[in-house]
């Protein structure tokens, strides 16, 4: 749950972007902790990572975001992210604006792509749009995805798939995943590109 002290990050009166940053963007940086904020009204994504290490992300209400709610890349110009704990934090009505451009439609509401050595654990991801709630994707390796509380409106609850690269050494487990709607998976396994 949420905090009404905690300080805000809003994005409202931004306007449109086709810009894949973030109102919290972090791009190849190193020892970074994101902790205990509100942030909302995000028009493209909440909260972007590209590559880096040691990056923390706590105990947060995130809310609102036109796309993602926290959403990691490792990127060829940065390299994958690694050592990576989101933990602790509340991402709901995300996902809301799907008249974005094409190729920024389709990402989920917590987003794992190509990282190595990470833990998604504690966080309440529920009542969302569209889409999975969280994806470990892209090659991501030697993470752990556990005691998460998952309400899954579309797609799947949890969602691994490694894309064209080989994801290894991945471990979920007590996650809560409930309440979808029609046609909803709580764990789904699969390889779209020959990884």
């Amino acid at each position: 749950s949420h905090d009404s002290s905690n300080p805000i990050i809003d994005g409202s009166g931004l306007g449109t972007t086709s810009d894949w940053g973030g109102l919290i963007d972090i791009f190849g940086r190193n020892n970074i902790l994101i902790s205990g904020f509100e942030i909302r009204n995000a028009v493209t994504f909440a909260i972007m990572v590209r590559g880096g290490s040691y990056i923390y992300i706590k105990n947060n209400y995130i809310h609102d975001a036109a796309i993602s709610g926290i959403d990691v890349w490792g990127l060829d110009t940065v390299g994958s992210t690694t050592n990576l704990l989101i933990d602790g934090n509340e991402v709901t009505k995300c996902q809301s604006e799907l008249n974005l451009p094409a190729n920024m439609i389709g990402q989920e509401i917590v987003s794992i792509d190509n990282a190595n050595y990470f833990e998604v654990s504690h966080n309440w991801i529920h009542d969302n749009y569209h889409f999975e709630s969280m994806n470990v994707k892209d090659g991501s390796s030697n993470g752990k995805v556990h005691h998460n509380n998952i309400k899954p409106i579309e797609s799947a609850g949890i969602y691994v798939e490694p894309w064209d690269k080989a994801g290894k050494n991945i471990e979920i487990y007590n996650n809560v995943i409930h309440d979808g709607g029609s046609g909803v998976r709580g764990l789904a396994l699969g390889v779209e590109n020959k990884g």
